[in-house]
């Protein structure tokens, strides 16, 4: 091992992912480059994860094996960074892997003075590969500017693709495909937010990019994201309400720290695409039994608080895929019943093509 090599801390939380998490934990020993400790979380599996890690972790010393009751995600990460010694930090998911160059392929910019080190992914499903970034292969961006940052945090809120380090270009958004700084997240004291129900990493990264003066992005697929059809974000959530009540007021709050008008914008863009996600796994979807009347108030009430305050004028979803785009359309004009109706029909469409 070459002592040049800075010590990476992959941090990897698990929840019942006992099918995947052999494929991820190799992924992590089996790189090329060595000089890594892999510390798992398993956050109260209760599926044989749990077994599973405790092998690979009698087998290689790189391994430390956390096991605690169930706690959520972000706590999971927590304990993670609280436990990390290295001077980088990289976070997965268990039921996902990396490739095996994903380290080696960075390694020259490991010892230079960066805080963020960016890299493409590619995702697959329905067992299709799909390139996160469709830029050139010898893409590098360099981010060491106040606007720079504050694209980064504008792009991140806005979802829409509106901004210039846009989804397009890479994701500012998703923890899985950055290295950061140890110091920088220590030192300012940088968590996921605890019991914040979804867009965890989103919300993280809009704090890092606060605090951070120098970021790189090199486009090198180094991690597959695993689309799982049992994922809780496929299903219908009756607690969706306070989740997203949750969500909304960090949001809020935030806006409070970057006041300005583009600001604002993307963070309305952020809203409405919480509101449609709300409409398809809550408000109207097919095994929601509440009745149609109360659903709608609770829209209404949602809408009259978060929506009704906020200045619309010159927004526009025209960035948006096409039912994105008409669902957006509804919302932001009130026609609850019609997003009731377009999902219904998706319901039936769904449905017709699985048979």
């Amino acid at each position: 091992m070459n002592s040049n090599e800075p010590l990476i801390s992959c941090i990897v939380t698990i929840y019942n992912v006992a099918p995947y998490i052999e494929r991820c934990i190799k992924s992590f020993l089996f790189q090329d480059y060595k000089n890594i400790e892999l510390i798992l979380i398993n956050d109260g599996s209760t599926d044989g994860s749990e077994e599973i890690c405790q092998k690979y972790a009698l087998e290689d010393n790189r391994i430390k094996l956390v096991n605690q009751n169930n706690q959520g995600a972000n706590r999971a990460r927590n304990k993670g960074i609280d436990l990390s010694s290295g001077e980088w930090i990289y976070i997965a998911d268990g039921d996902d892997y990396v490739t095996a160059d994903v380290f080696s392929s960075l390694v020259q910019y490991l010892n230079m003075d960066y805080e963020i080190i960016i890299f493409n992914y590619e995702r697959i499903e329905n067992g299709k590969r799909i390139i996160g970034s469709k830029k050139q292969s010898d893409t590098i961006i360099e981010l060491n500017t106040d606007k720079d940052f504050e694209q980064l945090r504008l792009s991140t809120m806005d979802r829409l693709g509106r901004y210039e380090y846009n989804y397009k270009i890479f994701d500012s958004v998703t923890a899985c495909n950055k290295l950061y700084r140890s110091n920088m997240i220590i030192s300012n004291n940088l968590r996921f937010v605890p019991d914040f129900p979804k867009l965890q990493d989103l919300t993280f990264n809009l704090m890092v990019y606060d605090v951070a003066q120098k970021a790189i992005f090199i486009n090198h697929i180094g991690y597959v994201y695993c689309l799982n059809e049992n994922s809780v974000t496929k299903r219908y959530q009756s607690d969706f309400p306070d989740k997203m009540r949750v969500m909304l007021d960090w949001f809020e709050k935030y806006l409070k720290k970057h006041n300005t008008e583009s600001m604002k914008n993307a963070y309305f863009g952020r809203v409405v695409t919480i509101f449609r996600t709300a409409i398809v796994l809550y408000f109207c979807n097919i095994r929601n039994t509440d009745s149609y009347t109360s659903r709608k108030v609770i829209f209404n009430d949602f809408y009259n608080d978060y929506l009704l305050p906020v200045n619309m004028n010159g927004f526009k979803v025209g960035y948006l895929p096409i039912q994105e785009r008409l669902l957006s359309f509804l919302i932001l004009k009130r026609q609850f019943w019609a997003c009731e109706l377009l999902n219904r029909i998706r319901n039936t469409y769904l449905n017709r093509i699985r048979k």
